[in-house]
């Protein structure tokens, strides 16, 4: 049947009714009424991801951020031996733009020992950031025979990292572990001093390397800070001042 003439008959029958009962439609006439106004509503077909095949993409999900992590090879975004940009982007991303950076300097140069005494190779850079950490980057080639060596692109080469710093060890050693930790964690590998070095008057202490006043290469190592007023040797109360590792351009 063809809706304009379905419509015509309902439209009659709900007059004929009206008619018939006089000046009020019945209940009957008005249930009449709302069954033609269904009969001719007509909704509009409504669009879905489904029928269209599309769908909304997911939030892009944020890999955590590497830690930096203190090793005898580097500060797990950065190891030694990697250039020099590389690794300053990689630290920087972690810890945002440094305090300090030096640009790159000869440390021969008179005008730059206090900076960098004995430091190795004829091009040198440190960054600093926030009295935290201190990384330092040189063209030498890492041989401790040839000071002078050098490699055509600068590398990441040492870094040291100050008793403010919340940086650790893949242990859980950092700047602050009393030297009853450091032996706890670390035992027959961990060497401390009989001697204060002169060069800083301290005793120093290292870990899987050894200690040496030019280059200091090798593992951990640094230097043990006594409480207030204690003298003599060191104690399992004394502290490791810093946590150093790689080339050791300057005075820590």
């Amino acid at each position: 049947m063809k809706l304009p003439l379905l419509l015509s008959t309902l439209l009659l029958l709900a007059g004929a009714c009206g008619d018939a009962d006089g000046d009020g439609a019945s209940p009957a006439s008005t249930t009449r009424t709302a069954v033609t106004t269904t009969s001719v509503t007509t909704a509009a077909p409504t669009t879905t991801a489904a029928m269209t095949g599309t769908t909304t993409p997911p939030p892009p999900s944020s890999a955590p951020a590497r830690p930096l992590v203190a090793t005898g090879d580097g500060l797990g975004v950065a190891s030694f031996g990697d250039e020099a940009e590389v690794a300053i982007g990689a630290i920087t991303e972690r810890l945002g733009a440094p305090s300090v950076d030096t640009g790159w300097k000869d440390p021969r140069d008179p005008a730059n020992e206090s900076l960098w005494p004995g430091c190795p190779g004829t091009l040198a850079r440190m960054l600093q950031w926030t009295d935290n950490l201190s990384a330092v980057f040189t063209n030498w080639d890492g041989d401790l025979n040839q000071p002078a060596g050098t490699v055509e692109t600068p590398t990441f080469s040492g870094y040291v990292l100050w008793s403010t710093t919340d940086v650790e060890t893949p242990e859980g050693a950092g700047p602050g572990t009393t030297l009853a930790e450091l032996r706890t964690l670390y035992g027959d590998r961990l060497f401390v001093a009989d001697q204060p070095d002169d060069a800083i008057g301290q005793y120093v202490w290292a870990m899987d390397g050894t200690w040496s006043p030019l280059h200091r290469t090798g593992g951990l190592r640094g230097w043990l800070l006594p409480p207030e007023g204690a003298t003599g040797e060191p104690r399992d109360d004394w502290t490791a001042g810093s946590f150093t590792a790689g080339v050791g351009c300057g005075t820590p």
